[in-house]
């Protein structure tokens, strides 16, 4: 096991168990990560990491998938300006965006829409275990999420009867086009926000993702980390801190990979974002 020393706040638990990645699994005391075609065994002592990885990679890679060259510290204080975000912070200190591959990141949140995260989490497994490389390690196997060459030579039909849902067809179409060079998803991390996002909508639209897939996507693997960014989480934290209880249409109209009222909900927030982002406080009521 390698050591890597920590010079900045960071909870693995959080940060894995957040909601943002779904590749990986606990075992006892270890967290087995499935990330960037390699295998990754880690745990946390304090302010130390220890961690193997398969194939072998150094704490380089470690501190790339967790971003923890970002200066927290930093972050934290810019954003907490109300009661809630600062009862937040402190609830979950630690916890950092991951660096996901691209690729890996448009299909787990293609299969997230209308779905809770055990059931992402499933239907990725059962994908990696049927068609990705199979890495073996302390007695268990752990599989890699397949190629887009591979995913997009699947039938759709193949994946249905493996219980992966209406979410099939646009796994399949989504991969055909990364395959076919539709899109450069590696590429987009040089563009600006906008113009990755629109290239995002523009090669997979009718293909199961909308905005705030794009979204998902530019913030958790493309490195677009502007602000607008974290108005995701406002919309998640308003709407579900609503007094009325969501009917499923309107989770579908609200987070669903069409959603017609999300771009009307993006712009309210990003006002009230750009109201109070200097304030030194706020109360939200």
């Amino acid at each position: 096991m390698k050591p890597l020393k920590l010079k900045q706040d960071f909870s693995l638990k959080h940060t894995l168990e957040c909601g943002q990645f779904f590749r990986w699994e606990q075992i006892g005391n270890w967290y087995y990560i499935t990330s960037h075609g390699t295998l990754v065994k880690i745990k946390q002592d304090g302010n130390r990491l220890r961690y193997m990885t398969k194939p072998e990679k150094g704490a380089e890679f470690i501190t790339h998938i967790f971003r923890l060259d970002d200066d927290l510290d930093a972050i934290l204080k810019g954003i907490s300006k109300d009661a809630v975000m600062r009862k937040a912070i402190k609830k979950y200190r630690g916890m950092r965006l991951m660096r996901q591959e691209p690729y890996e990141c448009l299909i787990s949140f293609v299969c997230s829409a209308n779905s809770s995260i055990p059931n992402i989490k499933s239907k990725l497994d059962r994908m990696a275990a049927l068609f990705g490389k199979c890495i073996k390690t302390d007695g268990h196997n752990f599989y890699i999420l397949p190629k887009p060459k591979i995913l997009s030579s699947v039938n759709a039909s193949e994946l249905r009867k493996h219980k992966i849902g209406y979410h099939s067809d646009f796994i399949k179409e989504v991969s055909d086009v990364v395959r076919r060079g539709g899109v450069n998803l590696k590429g987009l991390s040089k563009k600006k926000y906008e113009d990755a996002r629109q290239a995002l909508l523009s090669a997979f639209r009718g293909k199961g993702v909308g905005e705030k897939i794009a979204d998902c996507v530019c913030l958790f693997a493309l490195d677009k980390l502007d602000e607008e960014r974290a108005l995701l989480w406002l919309d998640r934290y308003l709407f579900r801190r609503s007094p009325k209880k969501p009917s499923e249409e309107d989770v579908s109209s609200r987070f669903g990979p069409e959603s017609p009222t999300y771009k009307l909900a993006m712009a309210s927030l990003k006002e009230w974002w750009e109201r109070i982002k200097g304030e030194t406080a706020i109360e939200l009521k």
